[in-house]
């Protein structure tokens, strides 16, 4: 089971056993969700309005053996 630095457990029914408990308990894991989920929001934010604005995005490339096997489909006449 997954625990924390001081060994408490952090099962999914242990948190939600903990979540419940009382409105101190509640609020730290909102607290806590708050802090994680934010910077990795605005991170995605971020990201997306850069692809927007970027008029030629980048595509990923094939390698080895099924790049050599696309390029082939592809050879001029």
């Amino acid at each position: 089971l997954p625990t924390n630095e001081k060994g408490g457990d952090l099962s999914l029914p242990a948190v939600v056993r903990k979540m419940v408990d009382g409105a101190e308990s509640w609020d730290a894991v909102v607290s806590f969700c708050e802090d994680v989920i934010s910077p990795a929001s605005q991170k995605e934010t971020v990201e997306r309005e850069r692809e927007i604005s970027n008029p030629f995005p980048t595509r990923s490339t094939r390698t080895g053996r099924r790049r050599r096997a696309d390029n082939a489909q592809f050879q001029p006449p």
